[in-house]
Formats: C-alpha cells, sequence, structure tokens
C-alpha cells in the first residue's frame, strides 16, 4: 500500500513508464505535481460527494477591544460551515442588514463581526469548517521515529536541518493521518536521536515533518492511488505522451467512480439528519 510521498513517486514513474534517465521530472517537481493534483482535483472530488470529510472545529473567544474573529488560517476556501455560541448553534445576519440590528453576527471579507461584541465576550465560539490538508513535502526532508523514551526521541534517518529550536509537525502513522500538533527540537543528541519539548504524543512509526508539511497525504487512504494516477496524467502532458495521455485518463475516470462506490455513503443505513433552519448553511 502506498503511504508516503516517496514511494507515491516510485509508482507513478512505474504508471507512466518513465525512464530513469528523465531529467524532466526530479523529486521536487513530482513534490509540486502531487501538490498541485491534491489541491485543485482530488479534494475537490472528495468535497463533492458531502461526506463531512475534512471538517474540523476549533473553539475561540473573543478578546477584549475586538469586534471580530478572523477565519481558521487552515479553512478551505477560507469559508465555515457552522457556528455555535456555548453550545448554542447560532445564524448569521445578512451584511446589509447590520445597520438595523442591536445584536447579531455577520460575515464580513474574511472575519466574523459581532453587531454587540460585549454581549458574546466570555462566551466559547466554535468554528466548523474544512480543514486544509497540510502541503506535502519529501520523505528525505522528514524522519520515521523508532523509538521514544519521554522526550528523547530516535529516528530512522540523519535530517541535517533538524537542529536545536527547529519546529516539527507530528504526523500520525494512522489514518487520517492528522497532524497531532508540532515539537520543538531543545537538543540534538546524535545524528538520529533529538530531545523535544514534549513528547508525550509521539509513538513509535510516527513521522516528524517541517513546520506545516507532511509526507502523507491527509486523504482518505483509498484516494491515494487516484492521486498518483492524476500525477501520471501531468506527467505523461509533460513529455506529450497524446496516446498514453487518453489511456491514463480512462483509466483515472474508472478509478474515480470506483472510489466514489467506496467512500460514499459514509453513514451506511445509519438515519441522516437534514440540517435545520437555524444553521449557517442548511446542511454539512
Amino acid at each position: 500500500m502506498l503511504l508516503t510521498t516517496d514511494e507515491l513517486i516510485e509508482n507513478i514513474k512505474l504508471r507512466a513508464s518513465l525512464p530513469t534517465s528523465q531529467e524532466l521530472f526530479t523529486t521536487d517537481r513530482f513534490i509540486q505535481i502531487l501538490n498541485s493534483e491534491m489541491t485543485t482535483k482530488i479534494i475537490p472530488f472528495i468535497m463533492r460527494m458531502k461526506e463531512s470529510h475534512f471538517i474540523s472545529q476549533v473553539d475561540v473567544t473573543l478578546q477584549n477591544g475586538r469586534d471580530y474573529i478572523n477565519f481558521p488560517q487552515d479553512a478551505l476556501g477560507q469559508t465555515i460551515l457552522d457556528l455555535f455560541i456555548n453550545k448554542e448553534r447560532v445564524a448569521l445576519n445578512h451584511l446589509a442588514e447590520r445597520e438595523n440590528c442591536n445584536e447579531g453576527i455577520y460575515l464580513e471579507g474574511y472575519k466574523i463581526r459581532f453587531k454587540n461584541p460585549e454581549y458574546y465576550r466570555n462566551k466559547t465560539i466554535t468554528i466548523y469548517y474544512y480543514k486544509r490538508p497540510l502541503r506535502l513535502i519529501s520523505t528525505s526532508k522528514c524522519a520515521k521515529v523508532t523509538g521514544v523514551n519521554g522526550n528523547i526521541i530516535d529516528l530512522d534517518t540523519n535530517v541535517s536541518f533538524f537542529t536545536v529550536s527547529t519546529e516539527l509537525e507530528h504526523i500520525n502513522c494512522c489514518e487520517p493521518y492528522d497532524s497531532l500538533g508540532q515539537v520543538t527540537i531543545v537538543n540534538r543528541l546524535t545524528n538520529k536521536q533529538i530531545e523535544v519539548n514534549d513528547g508525550s504524543l509521539i509513538s513509535v512509526n510516527d513521522y516528524l515533518c517541517p513546520k506545516n508539511y507532511t509526507c502523507i497525504p491527509q486523504i482518505p487512504l483509498e484516494s491515494f492511488e487516484l492521486l498518483a494516477q492524476r500525477c501520471v496524467i501531468k506527467c505523461l502532458e509533460g513529455i506529450k505522451d497524446s496516446e498514453g495521455i487518453n489511456i491514463a485518463m480512462a483509466d483515472y475516470m474508472n478509478m474515480e467512480k470506483e472510489l466514489t462506490t467506496l467512500l460514499t455513503p459514509r453513514t451506511g443505513n445509519i438515519y441522516k439528519k437534514i440540517g435545520s433552519s437555524n444553521s449557517l448553511w442548511n446542511s454539512w
């Protein structure tokens, strides 16, 4: 089963029958293609299923002196799905109605503004949104955890830029391959052993990657092959192989159809409520 970016790249080379002497596609170029195809093709395809993939939530409070909250920085398309205040769902006012309301919440640009901010102060505001997957990076720039002893972490390889004060993304080795947070290197003990500020959540086989990057796509595992096939098409376009493109595209369409069967519905026969009148949007 494909998992890391380097494994995906080897699979792409095999699928596209790229000669080993092909200099057009470096590892960095493959990573660029993977990121582009995941963002513009695979993520939108998965979201069209409307099966709540990528949904996340964050709790925030309205700071003193402010009448707004920024959208989550990692929100896909800078959109939000739902808003709760002290666990009660709230609706938004239309921007045009803000002058006629003593209280209310409305969107302005990429901000959630509050008409009477003092009313909402010191309350827990929960934002539901589609979380943007981390950008991909070569596995060679990451390290796999082989041992954990408190804050002392053993790694499978020597990553030269893993130096003191470097912030690392802690990637869970199990699906959905989420980031479990960020850790900071406080001491480099050997080439393959570091000390971090907090190793309590780190487990063997997890990955440590540069901050804001991952070497494992944060999409359903079953869609990894689809991502690889999209990259095959782009590679064949690069070498102007028209016949190969047609064959690869036909394979891709079949794979997309079969993947839809695998990923939907996520809830099986479980009854699913369709929205409510006080939701920001009808349903998500």
